[in-house]
């Protein structure tokens, strides 16, 4: 009898298929077939060496060529539903109730969300508007008051080089600029709204320190948290633990499971009793996709045992999976969700294979206790090794050792936490909670401080996918001999390190531009044969810079020059990343204002800011030149016969640019000018607008751009 290769799970091949699907349409929406025929050459070949060979496995190929053709078309639809009532920069009068989107909180900020909005006809608009307000007096604001206000509207697109998943979970569709209020009347909050300004008031309440740490924890909402605290649970890898995850989610199950294993309840009624809480504790945190994965695979669990009378962790993971990609197929590219099902992936994997190996040792209960705590840490450590470099940069090289401690420690808060939610004196058990997490602050900000903490990572999207194969043949679920064993390992290490080997590879450099768009501002790369790069902008917003660093990371650079077009608004710490990673050879201010902290830091670096003269040029293999017409209008950056205008000015002085420098390639400007589309000239702006040859990063995300022979080609990727 012949033995089975793989053991066919459908709901594995289903949600494979599917993640095939919504790639390849990802994929396409940039022009590339390649995945899409990749995949289907891939599926089709095994189908048919498996039906020559005589073996069932060719039924697996079908299984997933059909899913995958359902993940092409929800993602589809999906795409379709998210793009339609497209708006420029239309001046609109919307009427809409303020959300608690971003509102927990001391933080004050210039924006509210708002959710059912409509226009003066009745036009009902889809999802959440972002309403940016010009002043910080009409920021006196509830949530649920019923607003009316005035401003630009632009759309917001989700799908860009890489996939903003945090609009998706919000139902972010709108972004309103430079709005007025117009009037304003209490309105009521929503069910989920009520809870989670419950849980905020009441920790805040009883918790001095560490109230907005302990809100994270039990609803996932950051928004609350200051950027000093999410950046010192990321460099101790911890962060995972500030969004409700498996690890929340399953303390609820076990708690409301050991309570009710007293009463002896049959099956059905035991899981209907503990998933309806855990689902309403999912609609309170707003089922974000990694609490979805959770809770699916409780609800998959107890269905097991009701149906099957057993329970499989990586059929339940798979259906949990499918179910939310075939919801909202671009998940896929959210971080929580890959980080939630790689790191059950892992465990159902690799640890399970470990904990066969622990379980034929004579080894004291003690030890056998530490050393799976230290495989489940290690282990999922591993499988979201390469997707954690994709989403972040670089990886917590201490995590593994931080999460032993860290977990339990941070579980029992978590669950101080919930009884301290509870009416009346149950609130005093906040205070404990309040101390406990004080002291994983501290452990966390300790850690955080070294600099091995974390290490820059470069990887390829690739690499998860050989991992997981590898994950995949180590757990036992592919049914080889001593020989195939040994020859499939060896394939996947040799894979998996020509990935990484590749990942780290540096590029050389080329005569080519990058431009990346934060809030209003751009940050401008200019690049040469030669290796020398010229960073242009106001270093000031730190998505700009991120994506600018993950860019020139990937380059075989020899030397580098920054250029500051406002030196007072410069972010000192921003402008260290790149004094740190690269080889700075000079700095210029381009403007004439000043900035002592950040001409204080760069000294301490040995950098000399050099204050370049009016309308003349720096550098060698890429030239620099400011542009003055009676102010600072602007800058124009030349390598070879690539030249990008980035222009500084609005207004008159931006209409006058036009006038003075005619002949670049593309122009970068802060919003879309009708006078350089009337021009026949290629502009790239904040946001997206119906002029023609502009092209908007609230659309296209960041921008390529590069010389092939006598021709500039634009690129979104």
């Amino acid at each position: 009898m012949k033995r089975k290769l793989v053991n066919f799970r459908a709901s594995l091949f289903a949600v494979i298929g599917v993640i095939l699907g919504v790639f390849a349409f990802y994929e396409i929406l940039f022009g590339d077939f390649y995945f899409l025929i990749v995949s289907l050459s891939l599926c089709l070949v095994f189908g048919i060496v498996t039906f020559i060979l005589k073996r069932k496995a060719w039924k697996i190929s079908v299984f997933v060529l059909v899913f995958m053709m359902l993940g092409f078309v929800v993602s589809q639809l999906y795409y379709a539903n998210r793009v339609k009532n497209e708006t420029l920069g239309v001046s609109a009068e919307i009427t809409g109730r303020v959300t608690d989107v971003a509102q927990n909180g001391d933080g004050e900020t210039r924006w509210r969300y708002l959710d059912g909005c409509s226009g003066k006809d009745g036009t009902a608009f889809d999802g959440r508007v972002k309403v940016i307000f010009v002043g910080q007096s009409e920021l006196n604001l509830s949530v649920g008051d019923v607003v009316t206000v005035r401003g630009t509207m632009y759309s917001v697109y989700p799908f860009k080089s890489d996939v903003n998943s945090s609009y998706l979970r919000e139902d972010y569709r709108y972004e309103m600029n430079d709005a007025v209020l117009i009037s304003k009347r209490e309105g009521k909050l929503k069910l989920d709204e009520i809870i989670r300004r419950y849980v905020y008031d009441t920790v805040k309440g009883y918790m001095p320190e560490n109230a907005d740490l302990a809100y994270s924890l039990i609803t996932g909402d950051k928004d609350a948290l200051s950027k000093d605290i999410s950046q010192t649970f990321s460099r101790a890898g911890i962060a995972h633990l500030l969004a409700v995850s498996g690890l929340h989610v399953g303390f609820v199950v076990a708690t409301l499971a050991f309570v009710l294993k007293k009463f002896r309840l049959p099956a059905v009624a035991e899981g209907l009793l503990v998933i309806t809480p855990t689902v309403f504790y999912a609609y309170a945190c707003g089922f974000t996709p990694s609490v979805m994965r959770a809770v699916i695979m409780a609800a998959c669990s107890y269905l097991a045992k009701i149906a099957l009378g057993k329970y499989d962790a990586l059929t339940s993971l798979s259906w949990a999976a499918l179910i939310i990609l075939i919801i909202s197929p671009f998940y896929l590219f959210d971080a929580g969700f890959q980080m939630s099902v790689l790191s059950v992936f892992g465990i159902v994997t690799l640890h399970k294979s470990f904990v066969r190996i622990l379980t034929r040792r004579k080894l004291p209960r003690v030890l056998k206790s530490v050393l799976n705590a230290l495989s489940i840490s290690l282990t999922c450590s591993l499988a979201t090794l390469f997707t954690v470099s994709a989403n972040y940069g670089e990886i917590p090289l201490l995590g593994v050792f931080v999460n032993i401690l860290a977990i339990p420690t941070v579980s029992v808060a978590f669950v101080i936490c919930l009884v301290g939610l509870l009416p009346s004196f149950f609130h005093y058990a906040l205070w404990l909670s309040d101390k406990i997490l004080k002291c994983v602050l501290y452990f966390a900000s300790a850690v955080s401080r070294f600099d091995f903490a974390t290490a820059s990572f470069p990887s390829l999207p690739v690499s998860v996918i050989v991992l997981a194969v590898w994950f995949f043949v180590i757990g036992g679920y592919v049914n080889l001999r001593k020989v195939g064993k040994i020859v499939v390992n060896s394939v996947c290490a040799v894979l998996l390190s020509v990935c990484v080997g590749l990942a780290f590879l540096p590029k050389n450099c080329q005569t080519q531009a990058f431009v990346a768009f934060g809030y209003g501002e751009s940050l401008c790369v200019v690049s040469s044969p030669d290796g020398e790069i010229s960073i242009v902008g106001s270093f000031d917003n730190p998505y700009a810079v991120n994506s600018v660093l993950n860019y020139v990371q990937k380059l075989k650079i020899s030397s580098c020059n920054l250029y500051f077009v406002n030196r007072a608004d410069s972010n000192p710490l921003l402008v260290s990343k790149f004094v740190e990673r690269l080889p700075i050879k000079n700095a210029y201010a381009l403007d004439f204002s000043g900035n002592y902290q950040l001409d204080e830091y760069l000294n301490s670096q040995n950098i000399t800011v050099v204050q370049q003269i009016k309308n003349t040029e720096t550098g060698n293999g890429v030239i620099v030149r400011s542009v003055y017409d009676g102010g600072f209008a602007g800058v124009l950056i030349k390598s070879g016969e690539l030249t990008v205008a980035l222009v500084c000015g609005e207004g008159v002085v931006e209409n006058n640019f036009l006038n003075i420098i005619s002949y670049a390639d593309v122009y970068v400007l802060k919003n879309a000018n009708k006078n350089y589309s009337d021009s026949s000239i290629t502009t790239l702006s904040r946001y997206q607008s119906s002029y023609a040859y502009n092209y908007g990063a609230n659309k296209y995300g960041n921008f390529t751009i590069t010389q092939i022979g006598d021709k500039i080609q634009l690129s979104f990727r």
